[in-house]
């Protein structure tokens, strides 16, 4: 039972996540993660205290252990590596009875082709920042799942309307919220609401749904009728660091909602996992 009350997610994993605290650390993540892993491995922690842009904005093929095949610049290295390395998302999850998927903050595309992979059938990716979502769409083709895959280049957000990304230098950490990094570049993006985004699939219901939004799911949530949330089955949520916010306000509406929720606290964040009255898991919260 973690601190809040909540049940332990971790005890939902296929395998425990890991955390990395080094320099070697990061290349044995990279070395487990790629098999082409040492130019990727140095170019990414040379880009943690040299960052010039062309360094960053350095493009490359990634290709996964027993996984599909990614293009990616450097500093969009941290999401494949999150997701199959650090096995953020390898919850025990049924996919094959995933048949609609919904990526909220999409990145270049790593958990919507972990998912495929797994079995989920159908997935609409959304991503805000247009320079990595034509990455997204680069990999949807190298994959061969356009079939499988709709996108929206759209930033999530509590209301619907042009909003201000905020991207540093690594396009994982891209928000709608203004952080304190003043080298952050900004451009205008349209956000739209989680609503509005199921409503744009025409599917009857969502059976899983990540959430990764940098720091935008307190506002998200707060403003998420109860209706929207009942329609979704399984919900993964990365909840960060905000001041004056916390991860159990979002896991009150998810209980409120009659849903069944488990956490698993990280130095850097909170994972959320929750399923509706309606889904089993394997081994149910």
């Amino acid at each position: 039972m973690a601190q809040s009350g909540l049940p332990d997610a971790s005890r939902l994993r296929r395998r425990p996540s890991t955390q990395v605290s080094s320099s070697l650390a990061l290349l044995a993540l990279a070395r487990s993660t790629f098999e082409n892993w040492f130019v990727p491995a140095v170019l990414r922690r040379t880009a943690a205290w040299f960052a010039p842009a062309w360094l960053l904005n350095t493009k490359l093929t990634l290709r996964i252990r027993s996984g599909p095949r990614l293009k990616a610049r450097v500093r969009d290295m941290g999401d494949p590596l999150d997701v199959f390395g650090l096995g953020a998302y390898d919850f025990r999850v049924d996919w094959t009875q995933a048949q609609y998927v919904v990526d909220a903050g999409a990145n270049v595309g790593s958990f919507t082709l972990f998912a495929i992979a797994h079995g989920a059938r159908q997935i609409l990716a959304v991503e805000p920042n247009p320079e990595t979502y034509d990455l997204l769409l680069e990999n949807i083709r190298l994959s061969g799942v356009e079939d499988r895959v709709l996108t929206l280049n759209r930033a999530v957000a509590a209301t619907p309307g042009r909003t201000t990304l905020f991207s540093p230098k690594m396009s994982t950490a891209a928000s709608i919220l203004a952080g304190s990094d003043s080298a952050a570049s900004a451009v205008t993006v349209e956000g739209v609401t989680l609503r509005e985004v199921i409503e744009s699939t025409g599917w009857p219901r969502v059976d899983l749904m990540k959430i990764d939004i940098e720091g935008s799911e307190y506002a998200v949530f707060g403003a998420l009728d109860p209706d929207t949330i009942s329609r979704v089955g399984v919900i993964f949520i990365e909840c960060h660091s905000v001041p004056g916010c916390h991860p159990r306000g979002i896991a009150l509406r998810l209980l409120e909602a009659g849903f069944k929720v488990a956490e698993e606290v990280s130095l850097k964040s909170t994972m959320l996992v929750a399923n509706a009255p309606w889904v089993v898991f394997p081994a149910p919260i």
